[in-house]
């Protein structure tokens, strides 16, 4: 069950989520993609799923990318198909062959979206959770799936000063220190850059999977996405591996903004044309003064390990009226 962490403040939403697949507490893959860019006609969310991954030939992932796209018309706004989608969801995992046979313990599936709606001036922060299994208003979670879905919607108050901050987890959450906690919220209250609240994110995510009471289905794989607020910026995409690697990955792209701009991009992944003469894309964060672990001879502060100034956005914007 991926553990999905998201944080949103007047400049950016974040979210966070580990890449594991496990059945029965047995790791299946480490690098299961489980995070979306949604765009449509107001809104740009990221979205993220925990719970159900995989069921024969069943896959969530696909699954919700299809089903989210089908849902756009005809307003191609998101509180509209959200609703759809929540009530397409009910009825799919009642009437899909290869769902039927499902244990209802592993049929549990909860869905976050978090991000901007464009309606509103200037942008509002809202975060939806479409669940079989929990409901956030109440904070409670039932041991297995119920018939149907249902939606959660919250949007940040208004008038509040420009100081919102939100932040929310979804799926396995073992005990962690409070103080970790705060530290995060703080960071978001006070607005600080976006890649120090990813890193926080990040190294939050792997301590809970060092965490024994996770049961091993938290993973040092870790994708993000950056929302600006300001839609004509790029979402920033970034991922992080906890182990050495030659190709680097990156979340999915949903686009429903009308009947002529529509589409899916999915299982996006960069790695070089000349891998043995090319150094490693993708390493772990090491203490500063080690050597960095693409082989270039270099302290981690000088190689990887320094930050970028630039902001590489990666992703399709596009927008009404494009």
């Amino acid at each position: 069950m991926t553990l999905i962490i998201s944080a949103g403040n007047p400049d950016q939403f974040i979210q966070v989520s580990d890449r594991r697949l496990t059945s029965n507490g047995i790791v299946k893959d480490d690098e299961s993609n489980k995070a979306i860019v949604f765009s449509c006609a107001n809104a740009r969310l990221s979205v993220g799923f925990t719970g159900l991954a995989q069921a024969g030939t069943f896959k969530t992932k696909d699954w919700l990318l299809s089903s989210l796209n089908e849902c756009g018309p005809p307003d191609y706004t998101a509180d509209k198909i959200i609703k759809r989608f929540t009530e397409r969801a009910s009825n799919d995992f009642l009437k899909i062959n290869q769902l039927k046979n499902v244990p209802l313990v592993h049929k549990r599936l909860s869905i976050m979206f978090t991000g901007y709606l464009y309606h509103h001036e200037p942008p509002l922060g809202a975060l939806a959770v479409v669940s079989n299994f929990q409901n956030i208003d109440k904070n409670t979670e039932e041991t297995d799936a119920l018939d149907k879905f249902d939606c959660f919607f919250r949007e940040e108050r208004r008038p509040n000063n420009g100081e919102i901050a939100l932040f929310y987890t979804l799926g396995t959450l073992p005990p962690v220190q409070k103080q970790d906690l705060r530290k995060i919220t703080e960071l978001v209250k006070k607005r600080k850059p976006a890649r120090a609240i990813v890193g926080k994110i990040v190294e939050l995510v792997e301590k809970m999977s060092d965490n024994p009471l996770s049961k091993n289905v938290i993973g040092k794989q870790i994708d993000s996405i950056i929302l600006p607020r300001d839609r004509t910026q790029g979402a920033e995409c970034g991922y992080h591996s906890n182990v050495v690697k030659m190709e680097s990955y990156m979340p999915d792209q949903v686009v429903v903004i009308s009947e002529k701009l529509h589409m899916n991009v999915t299982d996006v992944s960069i790695r070089p044309v000349d891998s043995e003469n090319t150094p490693p894309m993708s390493g772990p964060k090491l203490r500063p003064n080690q050597p960095c672990w693409c082989g270039s001879g270099l302290k981690f502060k000088k190689c990887h390990g320094r930050p970028s100034k630039k902001r590489l956005p990666w992703g399709l914007e596009i927008k009404p009226g494009e």
